[in-house]
């Protein structure tokens, strides 16, 4: 399948938890963490994110001047399943940069949905309409299924190594507890940058197959 190049960007905790059992924003990295997150949005043709990440992270998927330096903004996506977007919701108030949003259960109703059967139906269509880099900022369901179908070329972890969740309903990186996935998935780390308050920046790269 031609498809873009996809990374993922997320926070977590010391063991392993990306939100709160409740879906809410834990707000437990730093200031830089915010500054790293718009510096990768920036080398993007496409952000994604699921709808409850959208919502339970007040999200508007956009990057301020002083770091877009004159470029375009990144195509704003979220996938979701029977959609039921809330247009008061600060994603829907931006003007400065376009939206589109897939929904999996249901046919199009609006001019900027597209009804797709999977994520990776969603990531061919995006590549039909000249995306070639797309960065994914969760949540973990969306993460999930991207590496379900081995989509994920790049992962950015940022590790809070000083707070500890605890429990088993708080989400991972791969949803809440369930299956596996279909088979392992194996990346070589290419760098490591502890901050000012001991969080960690990691950037992992998917390891090429022997041939």
């Amino acid at each position: 399948m031609s498809r873009p190049h996809i990374s993922v960007n997320l926070a977590m905790t010391l063991d392993g938890k990306i939100s709160t059992r409740n879906y809410t924003a834990s707000g437990f990295t730093p200031k830089t963490d915010l500054e790293k997150l718009l510096e990768l949005r920036v080398n993007a043709d496409a952000l994604l994110v699921g709808r409850g990440t959208l919502e339970a992270d007040k999200m508007r998927l956009i990057i301020p001047d002083r770091v877009l330096k004159g470029r375009k903004q990144p195509l704003r996506c979220v996938i979701s399943g029977k959609g039921e977007w809330d247009l008061t919701h600060p994603f829907f108030q931006v003007e400065t940069a376009e939206e589109l949003l897939f929904v999996t259960l249901r046919k199009a109703k609006e001019e900027n949905e597209v009804a797709v059967d999977s994520i990776e139906e969603a990531v061919g269509y995006l590549f039909s309409k000249g995306i070639r880099y797309l960065h994914c900022e969760g949540g973990g369901a969306v993460v999930k299924s991207l590496m379900e179908r081995d989509l994920v070329d790049e992962l950015f972890l940022t590790w809070s190594g000083t707070t500890f969740f605890g429990g088993e309903e708080a989400p991972t990186i791969s949803g809440q507890r369930g299956e596996y996935l279909p088979e392992s998935r194996h990346y070589e780390l290419i760098s490591l940058e502890v901050g000012e308050e001991q969080e960690c920046y990691l950037h992992y790269r998917k390891k090429k197959r022997a041939t």
